[in-house]
Formats: C-alpha cells, structure tokens, sequence
C-alpha cells in the first residue's frame, strides 16, 4: 500500500521484490527459486501519460514481447485513483471491488461492498476484528499511562513529604539549639547579676 506519491516508487518497489525474490539458501539449486508476485495499491497514477487501473510488469524481450524471459518475478500495480478504466477482466476478478474496499470511507461503504463479494466479507471482519482489538489495545494502554503517572505522581508526592520531613527534622534541630543558647545565656545574665550584687555587696562593706 502506497498513498503519498514518491519520486522513486519503481526503484522502491524494485528493492522490495528483489530481497523476496534473492532467497535462496546457501548450496540450493537456483530451480528452487520461489516465484514472487508483488500486487501494490497506489493511491496515484503511476505513469500519468499511460493511465491504467490495474498494470501488470514482467521481464519481457524488447523486441519480441511475448517472449517472457521468467514468469516468476511478477509486478501488478493497482492504480486506486482509476478504478473507471477496469477492463472487462479485472471485474471478472473482482479486482475493481477490491480497489473500492481499500478507498472505503464508512463501514456502511464496507457492508455493501461485503454483500457483493464473500472474501471481501471476511476481510471486512477481519478490520472489524483488529479495529476492536486495537480499541482494547489502547484502553489498555491509557490504562498503563494512568498507571504509570499515578505511580509518578504518588512517588513526587513521597519525595515532597519525604523532603519535608527532612525539613522539619533540621528546623526542630535549629529550635533545639537555638533553646539551649537562650538556656546559656540566662545562665550567663544570672551569673553577671550575681557578680554585680556581690560587687555591690563589697562596695557597701567597705564603705
């Protein structure tokens, strides 16, 4: 599936089939090589000046084209943008139907396209199914989100009390201490008072 227009789609699409198609283990005769059959639906017209709804690519002999060099590496390109120019063949083979399954708005678009064609109807259920799961899957996960932020947030709130207690324990520490200099220096002020009554108490005697 293809929807935004790249500059480079045939060298994309290329690349692609060839990794599928390079897949040979090591010692194996090259008369096991699997045929591949790329199909992409392209929401753009691939070759504007050679319009077409369904195109289909091999390696043919330029100068006798009905001579295939290898039927097993195979590129149909389904042009979503044209289903007007179906021939007569690919309605035969439903292709024009299965073009407007994928350019489906609603689910009711879906419903009347699944009435029409069986396997279209089982791949209709078949989104029904993942669209529900992927609703469960994202419950699940704002649930995990709720989880993880009410976590955070109980942790921050244990850190703050934490860090007040922290704080409350080092003011009791400066009250405390801050006592024991007001005990001192009452001690002091009623030693300086008992001097001064007993400086007062000699200068009164030897006068």
């Amino acid at each position: 599936m293809q929807v935004v227009r790249e500059a480079f789609w045939c060298d994309r699409s290329l690349s692609y089939i060839c990794r599928s198609f390079d897949s040979l283990n090591r010692g194996a005769a090259y008369g096991e090589t699997k045929p591949v059959k790329q199909v992409a639906f392209c929401d753009f017209t691939l070759f504007p000046d050679h319009p077409e709804f369904c195109a289909t690519f091999m390696m043919l002999n330029k100068k006798r084209p009905e001579v295939v060099y290898s039927e097993k590496f195979v590129i149909t390109n389904i042009d979503l943008t044209r289903i007007d120019l179906a021939t007569k063949e690919d309605k035969k083979d439903k292709i024009d139907q299965w073009a407007e399954f994928f350019k489906a708005k609603t689910w009711e678009d879906m419903k009347m396209l699944a009435e029409k064609n069986e396997s279209i109807g089982r791949a209709v259920s078949g989104v029904w199914q993942l669209t529900e799961e992927e609703k469960i899957r994202q419950r699940c996960r704002a649930r995990e989100e709720w989880i993880i932020n009410d976590n955070y947030k109980t942790k921050k709130l244990k850190e703050q009390e934490e860090e007040l207690r922290q704080k409350d324990a080092v003011l009791e520490q400066k009250d405390a201490a801050i006592s024991d200099q007001k005990a001192i220096i009452e001690q002091l002020q009623d030693e300086i008072e008992r001097l001064k009554n007993m400086m007062a108490n000699k200068n009164a005697e030897e006068d």
